[in-house]
């Protein structure tokens, strides 16, 4: 066993030792995944899975799996959630030791060592080098962020009283009357939705129209119901219930404005558990929007409920984008609940954004229900050609809460239209 060889290999600091983390970390990941490939091609008789692996060498499949992920695995690195602690490397290379040559076998134990040497430099502890090193490979970013999310789902699930299977949101960008800027229409729902917590209220929702990027003002824009044809200036209406998608009888909820715009939704109290679980589904439009001087063209799913899955679709009419897949940012809600506040501190997600295509052709997402209905509603209310609108998603598990995801389609340093 090579333990007390020089770490030597990228470009190391005068010392021999690596600086920072992201100096050393690919090479690391790198060295290892190649000594330990070099281990199974060098056996007598050869390996093609990690069931092989494990016949070949006599070792349970367990570890059989791990070296072989981190062999022969789909990313650049191998994540470091694969890399088997020193017992079982030991394990691993001892039963591989007699049927290859011995410099195999210790370059093997010297990539491991410069491992655990990375582990103490940089992180202390395995664990901690694990979170540092998650963003390293795809995989492993998904399969570690994904397990801290969930465990967030439920810490947070228990403390503040309330959970859901998915949340949902789909907003639509369509063109206005001619000296407003562009026409939109939301459609939020909450699937599953149950209490952790007796007679408990929730928050359902908070939205408002940003008021701070140009002449837009409370008396001039029209907000209502989806299947409003005439709402009267600011008005919040009580009827954006949608009671066909909803459980039934339809959940008891409130809506109200709080202050400049700012309307809340707010679910009555009841009983715990998912015999208790309801479905809410609700929808908005706004229209004769004036002229905003924000250069973003953007819309925002702000989550504040634990959910299992949230998903977000935005359909662009074909008038108002320029076909480029949007940009997607994550913000937390650390320093206030208002969007620029929260976009002062970026979160780090792994998802991306579906172009799905035309929207008349685009797959219902099987996270939500009636999917395909709601759909079909909203353009109908619209009186929208759904082959007109281009669409895309978001779909997020276990997405950290609050956080604001925004999804930014056009930007142009200078406009040629009012739009915000």
């Amino acid at each position: 066993m090579a333990t007390d060889n020089k770490l030597q290999f990228g470009d190391p600091g005068t010392d021999g030792s690596f600086s920072t983390l992201e100096e050393a970390a690919s090479a690391v990941l790198e060295n290892i995944a190649n000594r330990f490939f070099d281990v199974l091609n060098a056996l007598p008789r050869r390996v093609s899975r990690a069931v092989d692996v494990a016949r070949t060498l006599e070792i349970e499949r367990s570890l059989a799996w791990k070296i072989w992920r981190v062999a022969q695995g789909k990313d650049s690195y191998p994540s470091p959630k694969d890399i088997p602690g020193r017992a079982g490397v030991k394990l691993f290379l001892d039963a591989a030791a007699p049927k290859i040559p011995k410099e195999v076998t210790a370059a093997a134990w010297l990539a491991f060592d410069q491992f655990e040497e990375l582990t103490r430099t940089h992180a202390g502890s395995r664990a901690a080098l694990d979170s540092m090193l998650s963003r390293f490979t795809i995989e492993g970013r998904e399969r570690f962020e994904i397990g801290l999310r969930r465990q967030g789902f439920r810490a947070r699930s228990h403390f503040v009283g309330a959970q859901a299977r998915t949340e949902y949101r789909n907003a639509v960008v369509f063109p206005a009357q001619p000296g407003f800027w562009r026409d939109l229409a939301f459609i939020w729902g909450f699937f599953g939705l149950s209490r952790t917590r007796a007679n408990t209220p929730w928050i359902l929702h908070r939205s408002w129209v940003d008021l701070s990027g140009g002449t837009l003002t409370l008396d001039e824009y029209r907000r209502g119901p989806l299947n409003a044809e005439d709402v009267s200036p600011g008005a919040l209406e009580q009827g954006a219930t949608i009671p066909r998608f909803c459980s039934q009888p339809p959940p008891q909820t409130r809506r109200f404005e709080l202050k400049n715009g700012i309307v809340q939704s707010e679910l009555a109290p009841g009983p715990i558990g998912e015999t208790a679980a309801v479905d809410w589904v609700y929808g908005e439009r706004l229209s004769r929007i004036p002229p905003d001087d924000e250069p973003d063209d953007s819309v925002i799913m702000r989550i504040y409920t634990p959910c299992e899955h949230a998903c977000f679709d935005l359909f662009l009419h074909e008038t108002v984008s320029d076909q480029e897949v949007p940009k997607l940012l994550a913000s937390a809600y650390l320093f206030g609940d208002a969007p620029l506040e929260a976009k002062s501190h970026c979160v780090p997600i792994g998802e991306t954004v579906q172009d799905l295509g035309s929207a008349d052709r685009i797959p219902p997402a099987l996270e939500v229900p009636h999917h395909r209905k709601i759909m079909q509603y909203m353009f109908d209310q619209l009186h929208q050609d759904p082959r007109s609108f281009r669409a895309y998603r978001v779909l997020m598990r276990y997405p950290p809460v609050p956080i604001c995801l925004e999804l930014v389609y056009r930007k142009s340093l200078r406009r040629q239209d009012p739009v915000a």
